[in-house]
């Protein structure tokens, strides 16, 4: 795999969701970054530029909300992707209002975890052309 390689920013401490995250983005051609703070996920940002970006909103200590925001305060053109587990609905209505572009249940991510890391990162690729960023 190139350095060219699009690169996708998992929001999450849970070691065991990254290791899934990564066979699927690698398999797809990417590269994959992990950050289990606000703080790691603007560094990666500013230092890498993601295609996407896939938060853990149930993540314990993470502050989806903030990170989300320092996200979109970073790049506004960052295509964000959050789940949840699906008896927690106020944590998909939060990450709406502060700026996730998808939010799915945790089911649905890990079920249709391929063709949504794709659509992702195809998403902010476009969201990225049109912007004028390379």
């Amino acid at each position: 795999m190139t350095e060219a390689a699009p690169l996708v920013l998992l929001c999450s401490p849970d070691l065991l969701l990254a290791v899934r995250v990564e066979a699927s983005a690698v398999a797809l051609g990417y590269r994959l970054r992990s950050a289990a703070s606000p703080a790691e996920a603007v560094a990666v940002v500013a230092a890498e530029t993601p295609a996407a970006a896939v938060v853990d909103l149930a993540a314990p200590g993470l502050q989806p909300s903030k990170m989300i925001a320092a996200l979109r305060n970073r790049d506004t053109t960052l295509y964000v992707l959050g789940f949840f587990p699906h008896v927690r609905r106020e944590l998909g209505a939060a990450a709406r209002q502060a700026g996730c572009s998808l939010v799915v249940p945790r089911s649905r991510f890990m079920a249709e975890l391929p063709t949504l890391l794709w659509q992702a990162v195809e998403s902010g690729a476009v969201a990225t052309a049109e912007s004028g960023e390379s």
